[in-house]
């Protein structure tokens, strides 16, 4: 057979096609694809499709583990954040408190400090007063003395006679008390 002849046959056998056979479907064709097809899907079905829907399965849960996981995480990364914000307001509160009381009771010592210092101040100057007190009595008893001897000498040399006895002197004292 020559080229031209099959040419003619097939142009000649494609222009009585009609129907199905005119869009180029063929229906044995189509039956062995279905065949394969459902040949394959048993094949995938038996072999892979369950360790595949395993397979997606077990990553959904992993995948809505993560996301309760990640929401619990969020509502303790919120109650943690309450709680440490509580527990510095309460430190806070509390070292306020200590600062306020360590004020309280620096000033009361040194209103302590400034009693002591005042009654120190008070008792050094009374006994400065006492013994300024004690050398005044000293220096008068003294200054009688020497006028009680003035006095005597100055009788004495009125009536051109020293008294020194002893009576003549407590006479002279009993004298001055008398006028002091």
């Amino acid at each position: 057979m020559d080229q031209y002849s099959y040419t003619t046959q097939t142009f000649s056998a494609t222009q009585d096609l009609s129907g199905v056979k005119a869009l180029g479907i063929d229906p044995i064709a189509i039956l062995i694809q279905a065949f394969t097809f459902l040949v394959l899907f048993a094949i995938i079905k038996k072999f892979a499709l369950s360790k595949i829907v395993t397979s997606l399965e077990n990553r959904r849960k992993t995948i809505e583990k993560g996301l309760s996981l990640t929401t619990e995480l969020e509502t303790l990364k919120q109650e943690l954040g309450e709680q440490t914000t509580s527990i510095l307001n309460e430190a806070h509160n509390k070292a306020e408190i200590l600062l306020k009381d360590a004020k309280d009771e620096a000033r009361e010592l040194v209103k302590l400090a400034e009693e002591r210092a005042n009654k120190r101040a008070d008792d050094a100057l009374k006994e400065s007063e006492a013994h300024i007190a004690k050398q005044l009595n000293d220096a008068k008893e003294e200054l009688r003395s020497e006028v009680v001897e003035l006095v005597a000498e100055a009788t004495g040399a009125v009536l051109r006679e020293t008294s020194t006895t002893k009576r003549e002197r407590t006479l002279i004292n009993t004298y001055l008390k008398e006028v002091a």
